[in-house]
């Protein structure tokens, strides 16, 4: 036996011993970590492939014929369910139900391997040398017919495949039917070159080193929901082809047909030329490989990678934006753009509602998430882009949470969603919908989105840190502002006060001196009579005016600043006297509902007037547009120990979303030029100063709405009253 010839044997062997050993490695690994019917068939198909695998190295070390004939009849019970376990894979991958094939398949599998055992009639009956080196199986009897129903159900299973995959909408599933077809197609036509001398095609087959390679990718393809792009995969088997075709047939071409030549040239040395130039090409040929595919990918991936570079850019840029709403509608219109989507939405958390509200999109309204929803829950977490198509592919295992994710998914049409998070905290998060190409999101698409949603959890905290502080500011401001407006109320107060003693005297005078006169007394009675009406009336306004510039003072003081006694009668009868001339000009119905002889209450009577004053010009806001105006403020002794104050209007009345939330700084219900919003709050503070409770009713909109207060009863026994008001 020549070298070549040993070489070629040796070959053949080793390949075999390497397709069973990975087979069984791949089996193991489907049967491990596999959850379905589908990952079990393709589990026994591989201990179809190792069995053969196993059998062809020590065919290829047999020397005699008997030995070898008994291996092949041993081998061919590998062979034969190759074919059936593949079939009835495709069949379950493809979702077709083919019951009678499928039954065939097996029937005939297990006849050909009764026939194969026992020798009923002429089937694996006979070996000869080919290559006058290696025995082979010869085709005799109903070998061509076995042939023919294998070859059948090879090409019917991947018929069915192509075909499921001309049909298939779910991007991941396509790509996996692609690899499936590819890599099918290059181990099958390495596993094919088995047979061919068997029909007296005298070669000896090297397919065996195809059979391993396509197992292993078939199997990662059935495990795996995220794959490569299989123009990736193509690209790689293609240069990896191109390389090691020159790298190993070069010194395998001088070995075979070029020795003895070079051994006329070169003498005792040529023989060594072959194996140093596989050792030169050996050593230099993952080096070229490596090259030609990081061009051939980047020539490839050039768009892709422009589109991840593009979001990239966008993502570390957000942080320039410091308003919210801005920086929102940026990050929409960013993704949908440059990924060319359908829709893009982003929620944010309402820690008060316990829910996820939608803040921008691109697309169709939708509605809010809970906190608790199973597809928040999946995204916290992942804290990883979740994709639809693969929680479908993994909802095959019948997970219930799986399930209602997907559904929630499907309903929202979300193709990915992509968590917002920061520490560990999820804020929010962005929905994409499909892409408008049909591409699919490759692994390294969403490491970007994963990186675009962690650039976006920092800018939103920034710009909501940024809004806080400009609320603080405005809140310290409009402080200020309202200190300043009561000083120059109590300014104003006194500068009007002082010329009104001056008309109040001299109106006193007239009265009391000029209409007594001898020399007034000689006028007619009657005009004596309306002038001292009209001193008289006078007096009165004076009074009035007198009572309100000291209201206007009383409460521009303050307060105390200490909690005492207070009875409530007293902080009424001031505010009564500021708000009402505006109730007389509105022509409000103000009904006052007092119980008599209230005790006193903790508090400070200024503070307690405020009160008074912020509900009662809330009720007014709220009735301003009504044709009937009825504000209803009771105050009664609820028990023992509990005052209660009422003020209820017909209003525009307080929607059920926000009543929670009515007596915080930021929330307002009315115009950006009607009022700051700060008198519920300023309410809230001063009753929680005085340890009581606050809180507002409503039935909805248009149907007015009631605010409360209750306050505890002073009592002599306590001594922490002393607290500062605020």
């Amino acid at each position: 036996m020549n070298s070549v010839a040993h070489l070629q044997i040796v070959l053949f062997s080793v390949s075999g011993l390497i397709v069973g050993l990975t087979s069984i490695i791949l089996a193991l690994i489907l049967i491990l970590y596999g959850k379905s019917k589908l990952h079990r068939i393709f589990a026994l198909f591989n201990f179809a492939v190792a069995w053969w695998g196993i059998a062809a190295f020590f065919i290829g070390k047999s020397t005699d014929a008997g030995q070898t004939l008994l291996l092949f009849k041993i081998a061919h019970i590998g062979i034969i369910f190759i074919a059936v376990f593949f079939y009835h894979f495709s069949c379950i991958f493809a979702g077709i139900n083919r019951k009678f094939l499928i039954s065939f398949a097996y029937y005939q599998g297990i006849f050909f391997s009764l026939l194969a055992i026992f020798d009923l009639v002429p089937f694996i009956s006979k070996v000869e040398k080919i290559k006058d080196s290696l025995f082979y199986l010869q085709s005799s009897g109903v070998y061509p017919i076995f042939f023919s129903l294998w070859i059948f159900l090879v090409f019917v299973a991947l018929v069915e495949t192509f075909l499921q995959f001309r049909i298939e909408k779910n991007a991941i599933k396509r790509n996996q039917e692609l690899y499936l077809l590819f890599w099918f197609c290059v181990g099958f036509s390495g596993g094919i070159s088995n047979f061919l001398p068997a029909f007296q095609i005298n070669i000896i087959p090297f397919g065996n080193f195809t059979i391993p390679i396509y197992c292993g990718v078939a199997s990662y393809a059935i495990l795996k929901h995220s794959l490569l792009d299989i123009k990736i995969v193509v690209t790689r088997f293609g240069v990896f082809f191109l390389v090691y075709f020159f790298v190993l047939g070069i010194p395998f071409g001088l070995e075979a047909w070029g020795q003895e030549w070079l051994k006329g040239i070169l003498g005792a040395f040529g023989s060594w030329i072959p194996m140093l130039v596989l050792l030169g090409f050996a050593t230099i040929g993952p080096f070229i490989y490596l090259y030609l595919q990081r061009k051939a990918e980047e020539n490839i991936l050039q768009v892709e990678q422009g589109t991840q570079d593009s979001l990239k850019q966008a993502s570390y840029g957000m942080n320039t934006i410091h308003h919210l709403d801005k920086l929102l509608n940026l990050i929409v219109n960013v993704v949908v753009r440059t990924l060319r989507l359908d829709s893009a939405k982003i929620f944010l958390l309402d820690r008060d509602a316990q829910s996820y509200i939608l803040k921008a999109s691109e697309g169709q309204q939708e509605k809010v998430l809970l906190v608790g929803d199973p597809l928040i829950l999946e995204l916290k977490r992942k804290q990883y882009p979740l994709v639809y198509d693969e929680i479908k592919m993994l909802t095959d295992g019948g997970d219930k949470t799986l399930l209602t994710v997907e559904s929630q998914m499907r309903d929202l049409s979300i193709s990915v969603i992509v968590p917002i998070v920061l520490n560990n905290s999820l804020l929010g998060f962005l929905t994409l919908g499909e892409r408008k190409s049909k591409a699919m999101y490759t692994r390294g698409l969403l490491n970007t989105l994963s990186i675009l949603g962690n650039q976006a959890g920092l800018a939103i905290d920034r710009c909501n840190y940024i809004d806080a502080e400009a609320k603080r500011l405005e809140a310290e401001g409009l402080k200020e502002r309202m200190v300043s407006l009561d000083h120059m109320a109590s300014s104003m107060a006194h500068e009007i006060d002082n010329p009104m003693h001056i008309i109040r005297s001299s109106l006193s005078f007239l009265k009391d001196f000029v209409l007594k006169d001898a020399r007034v007394s000689v006028l007619p009675q009657e005009i004596k009579n309306d002038f001292q009406e009209a001193i008289v009336r006078s007096l009165h306004a004076g009074d009035r005016v007198s009572g309100m510039i000291k209201a206007i003072l009383d409460y521009s003081r303050m307060g105390t600043g200490k909690l005492e006694s207070v009875r409530i009668g007293e902080a009424w009868d001031g505010f009564l006297q500021l708000i009402q001339p505006q109730i007389r000009e509105e022509k409000v119905i103000f009904i006052k509902e007092i119980e008599n002889d209230l005790p006193p209450v903790l508090g400070d009577r200024v503070q307690l007037e405020e009160i008074f004053m912020n509900f009662v010009r809330n009720s007014l806001h709220a009735i301003k547009r009504n044709a009937d105006k009825k504000i209803t403020l009771k105050i009664f002794k609820k028990s023992n120990d509990i005052v209660r104050i009422e003020c209820s209007d017909n209003g525009y009345g307080i929607p059920k979303e926000i009543i929670n939330d009515i007596f915080l700084s930021s929330m307002t219900t009315k115009g950006s030029s009607e009022g700051t919003g700060l008198g519920l709050y300023r309410v809230r503070k001063i009753v929680d100063l005085f340890r009581g409770k606050v809180w507002a009713e409503s039935e909805g909109q248009e149907k007015g709405a009631t605010f409360i207060v209750e306050l505890p009863v002073y009592e002599n026994s306590k001594s922490d009253n002393d607290g500062e008001a605020v």
